[in-house]
């Protein structure tokens, strides 16, 4: 049993694993709360989904409280039901309150339990969930679970896809440089506007621009880029099917979010990392442990950003070598050892040899 929902940061990760285990003939239940983005993430990728309904108990004020413990023992019931129904021998929580209940039955039915957090701020319900399950498993940084003991160190799990993507390598026949420019599915304001204070140097340095905007500002950008005579250039409100522009960038631009940091190492690009500041900086986090392996650049945005990324894209441009040391050293940190982190979390849930509900890998736990 996967439990994961709510949200795509919690979504991608846990299909990434379910991906792994169904190449090892595992049979796979998803649960989440019954949302349509759970529904259509799932339903694209050819996983059903079991709907445990519930709500967070925090944040959402005392009706929001009361709503989640009255609906607490009809949904814990569910989720046993679920379990007992499809012979469940292990689940894996990806956080967020849609992993909660399915946590608390695995819990209640004694099966192995494994948990994974995507974001260096650990969430309520994860800090919650430690207490409770055998193996955690965190990206580098994280902090702030009540059971420390059990946790393991490891990069967030992404689609095979963005494995697959080939090592960037340039030619001598290559007379454009490809840039991604990524502000998340909102977009990010800030981050365009810098990109558009470097429209003559694009152009002068034979750039190609890819640029997700986001709805609200999508207007802007492309009025600037008409204005300025710019057609070497798409740009996009929202881009729903990323991995060909992955592969096609020889740089991207774009915010720290935790799925992205992950997608971007996984397939082996370099970036410049603009971090958004909010939740004590915990984006500049996400992308530290890349930067310190020499896989990426970070900026902050503030008054001189786009002084400073003038500077980086266009040495950049004139020192490719660096570029692919980058890429390179990107994709190592995406693994551990030779594994990545799906294969990781798929095997230690089959265990030693082959799936054993209490094997090796969880007897420590108990």
């Amino acid at each position: 049993m996967i439990a994961a929902g709510g949200s795509g940061g919690h979504i991608f990760p846990a299909l990434a694993v379910a991906q792994k285990l169904k190449e090892k003939k595992v049979k796979v239940v998803f649960v989440g709360v019954g949302n349509e983005l759970e529904h259509k993430i799932l339903n694209e990728n050819g996983f059903e989904l079991a709907v445990v309904p519930f709500v967070p108990l925090v944040g959402k004020g005392i009706r929001g409280f009361l709503k989640g413990i009255y609906l607490f023992p009809f949904s814990l019931w569910k989720a046993i039901r679920l379990i007992k129904q499809n012979n469940i021998q292990a689940i894996i929580g990806f956080g967020g309150f849609p992993s909660f209940i399915p946590m608390v039955a695995g819990f209640l039915y004694r099966i192995p339990r494994i948990l994974h957090e995507q974001n260096v701020q650990v969430g309520v319900a994860n800090k919650v969930l430690s207490l409770i399950v055998t193996k955690i498993f965190a990206v580098h940084y994280a902090t702030g679970f009540w059971s420390k003991k059990k946790v393991n160190y490891i990069s967030n799990p992404v689609r095979t896809e963005f494995e697959k993507i080939p090592d960037l390598k340039f030619t001598t026949e290559q007379n454009k440089f490809n840039i991604l420019v990524i502000g998340g599915s909102q977009g990010a304001i800030s981050v365009n506007s810098a990109i558009l204070e470097l429209v003559n140097d694009f152009q002068f340095n034979n750039v190609h621009l890819i640029h997700q905007t986001g709805k609200v500002d999508y207007g802007r950008v492309v009025g600037h880029y008409k204005k300025e005579l710019y057609d070497d250039c798409e740009v996009f409100a929202f881009i729903d099917k990323i991995l060909p522009f992955y592969e096609k960038a020889h740089l991207i631009i774009c915010r720290a979010g935790a799925m992205t940091v992950a997608e971007v190492s996984a397939s082996g690009r370099p970036a410049i990392f603009i971090p958004l500041n909010i939740s004590k900086g915990h984006q500049h986090l996400n992308a530290q442990y890349l930067k310190s392996a020499g896989g990426c650049i970070i900026l902050k945005q503030n008054q001189h950003l786009s002084s400073k990324l003038r500077k980086i894209v266009l040495d950049l441009i004139k020192n490719k070598s660096k570029l692919e040391v980058m890429g390179r050293n990107a994709r190592i940190v995406s693994k551990t050892g030779d594994e990545s982190a799906a294969e990781v979390l798929a095997n230690t849930v089959l265990g030693e040899d082959g799936f054993c509900p209490v094997s090796s890998a969880f007897r420590s736990g108990f």
